[in-house]
């Protein structure tokens, strides 16, 4: 099992602890991205907070971002203005792109296109997605007078771009409706501008010639798009990628109107799964399990579990019975297998922490129990470090420690946990 970044993330845990900000800024950016640690948003938002809280610019962003995406906390687009607005203040060149959207939408202030507008205006020089919605803007007048040939001139920077990727964005942004309202026929001009090298306007095109999306439907040219698109793309070895792209487009309703369409999603997943795209092969197993697009099928859902490597689902199935015969036996080896992982997550150390605590599918061993639960509540686990306070206190698998106890148990009483909360209350009053 590897143990890797457990003592740096102790120091700088210590660190934050002590008000520390480029210590709480790390430990964010640690739990955000899942560097050295498991992905976690709640500890994320909590570390980003404390260091906004001391002015740290950065924090404030990345905040910032949470409270609009709902990430590690609940979706707050006021909380998310206010934040922007004090990153804008400060010069910062993403809060001008997002104030602008926010405004246009109305999302945490009332529609405002004046002032949306001017966000953009600033946002113009860093963005390309601002550009293409000023261009919609002076085009439909809004926020400003109509101006045609100011949105010509924006539109033909992107025509005129040797770039790909900007003319695909100007299609996407028409496909998918965003600020600026769904038009196929445009999203199709614009992706077959950008079609000559651009893989994914190539894919594009051909679900929209598939499908009879914003131009007449035509298998035969779908195909012929298709093709160009795994041509283009075969050269970077992304392992089913491409597949995987079309198949997620599938899986997810190609248009707002559309429903999902399983079948075709899992056509495509297959391809890609069979070239090795692990994305591919964990939506194959999902799709077998619950029956999306296909029987129900439990063996084949485990054999693209396994080819995935999710060892961690696999075990739940067999730990929680519900689907597959009970057997802790198996559930205990697949999250041996899982903890094996160079990062395994938080619940995966706490799951096996637990099994070696009450012996289920294995024998009990409270030594190793405190080991696994420690490392969870290392990474946040509040469980965990619950458990690890109660193990410090009675000396299960550890040397009996009452002043480690309590800390564990305040660290798990701030993040909420009621059971820690009343264990430090009669703690309390025992010295009463």
């Amino acid at each position: 099992m590897a143990l890797e970044y457990t003592d740096s993330l102790e120091w700088y845990l210590n660190a934050a602890e002590l008000g520390d900000t480029e210590a709480q800024v790390t430990l964010g950016e640690m739990f955000h991205y899942g560097d050295g640690v498991i992905q976690d948003d709640k500890a994320a938002f909590k570390w980003y907070q404390k260091a906004a809280d001391n002015n740290d610019r950065f924090a404030q962003i990345e905040l910032a971002n949470m409270y609009y995406n709902g990430e590690g906390t609940e979706k707050d687009y006021k909380k998310a203005y206010k934040m922007f607005q004090l990153c804008a203040d400060n010069g910062n060149r993403v809060a001008f792109f997002k104030l602008g959207c926010m405004c246009f939408k109305g999302e945490g202030v009332k529609t405002n296109y004046k002032k949306a507008f001017e966000w953009f205006k600033r946002a113009a020089e860093y963005s390309s997605k601002a550009r293409i919605i000023l261009a919609f803007m002076y085009e439909h007048g809004l926020g400003t007078e109509r101006d045609e040939g100011k949105a010509i001139e924006f539109y033909q920077k992107f025509e005129n771009s040797k770039l790909c990727a900007p003319k695909r964005n100007v299609g996407d942004m028409y496909y998918k409706g965003e600020y600026i309202g769904v038009d196929y026929k445009r999203a199709f001009e614009w992706y077959q501008k950008a079609a000559e090298k651009d893989y994914i306007a190539q894919i594009n095109l051909g679900i929209m010639y598939e499908n009879g999306i914003g131009v007449d439907k035509d298998i035969n040219k779908a195909t012929e798009w298709y093709q160009k698109a795994e041509n283009n793309k075969k050269p970077r070895n992304d392992k089913g990628l491409f597949y995987k792209r079309i198949g997620d487009k599938y899986f997810k309703g190609i248009t707002d109107d559309n429903e999902p369409d399983y079948k075709k999603a899992i056509e495509w997943y297959q391809r890609a799964a069979e070239s090795g795209n692990r994305g591919a092969q964990l939506k194959l197993g999902l799709m077998y399990r619950r029956g999306k697009g296909v029987v129900p099928d439990l063996k084949k859902a485990l054999e693209w579990y396994q080819k995935a490597g999710a060892w961690c689902l696999i075990a739940e199935m067999y730990y929680n019975g519900a689907e597959l015969k009970k057997d802790y036996n198996k559930a205990f080896g697949w999250y041996q297998k899982a903890v094996e992982k160079k990062h395994p997550s938080e619940k995966v150390l706490y799951k096996i922490a637990e099994m070696y605590y009450k012996g289920e599918g294995t024998a009990k061993d409270f030594k190793k129990a405190f080991e696994y639960y420690y490392l969870a509540a290392m990474r946040e686990n509040v469980d965990a470090q619950y458990k690890v306070g109660c193990m410090y206190y009675s000396g299960e698998g550890v040397e009996k420690d009452i002043e480690q106890a309590v800390t564990w148990f305040q660290k798990a009483a701030i993040r909420g946990c009621v059971d820690a909360k009343i264990k430090l209350y009669k703690m309390k009053e025992k010295e009463d």
